[in-house]
């Protein structure tokens, strides 16, 4: 998913010289074809009910479930607990609610069929059904209780975020992600679609974990940040090439830039001067970004030349505020389709075994037994604060709000 690039500056003399109106046909405009909305489009009762999720989903991460937090091993990296990578934290969600009877474990319901990682285990050949999201199944080789949904970052992201295959847990659509999504869709004259959304979440560098913890953190900066990337990158992704990700941004403000870049060599790419564009992702506004931005092609620059191979980078480089919470709704069009446990909403990635994933396991063993009690006492007001500062933000806004903080 993620495509990262260093923080390098083209220099004048890398441009190819060519003048934007010599090849008009070849150019996209310096800006791009991503944009801003400073007032959502949405009903503001909507966007309310969806900040009071948000809220909810930051206190269950940070502070009721931070027992659970995810173990990554971002970029190859060693593994370590998602917090300590200091970028976004996320829970993803499918549009199709897993059947309630499947859930009540309604055995008629369920219909016999072998689930993706058993098929690889005896190499048979997909399901003709494998695309098909929703329904209710029960393997007949490992008996597990299974429904599928639509999966994002199980692409290229499987090593530019390398999440843990024990964790991977992809929920269902509340009614408030319903109602957005299907907004969103009517709007645009169904033009735009949408099955999938990653709920992100920024924090600010007071709930440094490193900090808190005493470890030592090296380079990695306090507050949460995003390195400029490419969401489709040159990896294979699990999301549609031509499609639209819409983002509607709840809580504190983060702001957002979009850069252009040029690659040169062996994947080397370089920023281009003056193309820096920012976007102020403050509560209750969207951002869309169109992932055509991303395609390798000739683009013009501010200066009038045209750049062979480029491609618009977006990443947050400015940390928000060190006591606060920013959250989006990050909704897109996913082609994948993967098989989820009905009991924990895991995706079902077969045997986890291996160097890797023990360390993993160790990773987490640690986390719980002797890190996770010790950085709730140190979050957990800061937490409560900082969903307390969205409440006052709304109020003076005169936009209702009903979500209570703890206490």
């Amino acid at each position: 998913m993620l495509q990262s690039v260093p923080a390098q500056v083209l220099s004048e003399e890398a441009s190819c010289g060519r003048s934007c109106r010599s090849h008009p046909n070849l150019v996209q405009g310096i800006t791009g074809t991503s944009s801003h909305l400073a007032v959502s489009t949405l009903p503001a009762e909507l966007i309310a009910r969806l900040r009071d999720y948000a809220a909810v989903t930051v206190r269950e991460k940070l502070c009721t479930r931070l027992e659970e937090m995810d173990v990554i091993a971002m970029s190859l990296n060693p593994p370590r607990p998602e917090i300590m990578f200091n970028t976004k934290l996320s829970v993803q969600f499918s549009r199709r609610r897993t059947p309630k009877l499947c859930r009540d474990n309604a055995v008629p319901e369920a219909v016999l069929e072998m689930c993706t990682p058993c098929r690889k285990v005896l190499d048979w050949p997909p399901s003709d059904t494998c695309h098909d999201v929703g329904g209710c199944f029960v393997c007949p080789r490992c008996n597990t209780r299974y429904t599928r949904k639509f999966t994002y970052e199980t692409g290229s992201a499987t090593y530019s975020i390398g999440r843990n295959p024990r964790q991977f847990r992809v929920l269902d659509f509340t009614e408030e992600m319903e109602e957005m999504v299907a907004t969103w869709e009517r709007q645009s004259g169904y033009v735009q679609e949408f099955n999938n959304i990653v709920l992100v979440m920024y924090c600010g560098s007071n709930m440094c974990a490193h900090c808190a913890l005493g470890l030592q953190h090296g380079q990695i900066r306090c507050g949460s940040i995003l390195g400029y990337h490419r969401d489709n990158g040159s990896g294979a992704n699990s999301q549609l090439l031509s499609a639209l990700n819409r983002t509607l941004n709840v809580g504190q403000t983060r702001v957002l830039s979009m850069e252009m870049y040029q690659h040169q060599g062996e994947a080397t790419w370089h920023s281009v001067r003056e193309t820096r564009k920012e976007f102020s992702c403050a509560d209750g506004t969207e951002f869309l970004l169109d992932t055509t931005d991303e395609n390798v092609t000739c683009r013009c620059t501010p200066s009038g030349d045209v750049l062979d191979h480029s491609a618009w980078f977006h990443g947050m480089q400015t940390p928000i505020e060190d006591a606060e919470v920013s959250c989006g709704y990050v909704a897109r069009m996913v082609a994948n389709v993967g098989d989820v446990r009905v009991s924990d909403d895991v995706v079902m990635h077969g045997v986890c075994n291996g160097p890797k994933q023990a360390a993993m396991d160790a990773v987490q063993d640690t986390w719980r037994e002797k890190q996770c009690e010790r950085y709730r006492a140190h979050v957990s007001p800061l937490v409560e604060c900082a969903l307390m500062s969205w409440r006052k933000r709304t109020r003076a806004r005169a936009r209702p709000s009903t979500f209570e903080t703890a206490g």
